[in-house]
């Protein structure tokens, strides 16, 4: 019997049912002989990063439909969107879900905040400044890899996060002075990044404070949440609700780090940090 909409004490866990599947869901949904097929893809980890790889993938198959994937979080949904898009009252929820995987050395003297253990992770309390690798900071990077970022992927990643229009929140007089003197006593900075200009200094804030069409409202500070949650709801749409034809789903709370049912998935896999990528081995 398909799992319903589930109250607590105190909520109609309608962001739950809606936007996520549970494991036992997603492995039946693979079952050939009831008309499903293998997950083609694995996104291990729905973090910060996870969410926009597993939205990239899920929109890059637009056309086709084909591919199928599946992204797997150790922690909850807590939040639907960024922390400062809602009532500042819950400015501390972080708590609920910071873990602190590793520590380190304590010669070191490093204090390491902890992840936020949940979908979208990080991304949902990070500050949002986001400017942009400078050619001095991409020296070091494979040409072809940094000729594409600055062609292509740095202008698509600033549209989806709000930092094609830089400083929307700081202006003014003082802020536009203080910029011309730093500009104008960069040579007295040390070990400093080479820039080109003084609109350089700027740190773009990750925030929509403007419609990216008509009829629609702002997104305000970016968080992976939002692409996670958009690509979860339009493979429901294109599914007609039938998991068997999601091509894409969401399972929170999921407790193992390590590839084990070959009913889902199949050898080959990659690791990036606290990201894995797994992928059929047929494919």
């Amino acid at each position: 019997m398909p799992l319903t909409t589930e109250n607590t004490t105190f909520t109609r866990d309608v962001y739950g049912r809606y936007t996520c599947n549970t494991f036992e869901e997603a492995v039946a949904s693979t079952d050939r002989a009831g008309g499903g097929a293998p997950f083609d893809v694995i996104v291990i980890g729905g973090g910060s990063f996870g969410g926009v790889i597993a939205h990239r993938l899920f929109s890059l198959d637009q056309r086709t439909r084909q591919h199928r994937i599946l992204v797997l979080e150790a922690g909850p949904l807590l939040l639907t969107e960024h922390i400062q898009n809602i009532p500042p009252m819950l400015a501390d929820v972080m708590q609920e879900v910071r873990r602190v995987p590793w520590t380190a050395p304590a010669n070191l003297g490093l204090q390491f905040p902890g992840l936020a253990e949940c979908a979208a992770g990080r991304s949902l309390f990070w500050g949002g400044w986001s400017p942009q690798l400078t050619d001095s900071e991409l020296g070091d990077w494979p040409q072809p890899v940094a000729n594409d970022l600055k062609n292509v992927y740095f202008a698509e990643a600033k549209r989806q996060i709000g930092t094609d229009t830089t400083n929307e929140f700081i202006f003014g007089p003082l802020h536009e002075a203080l910029k011309k003197n730093l500009w104008d006593n960069i040579g007295l900075v040390a070990d400093r990044f080479e820039i080109a200009d003084a609109d350089q200094l700027e740190a773009p804030l990750a925030v929509a404070s403007a419609a990216s069409r008509g009829g629609i409202f702002p997104a305000n500070k970016f968080s992976s949440m939002q692409l996670l949650m958009d690509a979860t709801r339009k493979a429901f749409a294109e599914s007609g609700g039938d998991d068997r034809r999601k091509r894409l789903m969401l399972v929170p709370n999921w407790p193992s780090r390590v590839c084990q049912s070959p009913t889902v998935w199949s050898a080959g896999s990659s690791q990036h940090g606290g990201l894995w990528l797994c992928r059929r081995a047929d494919r």
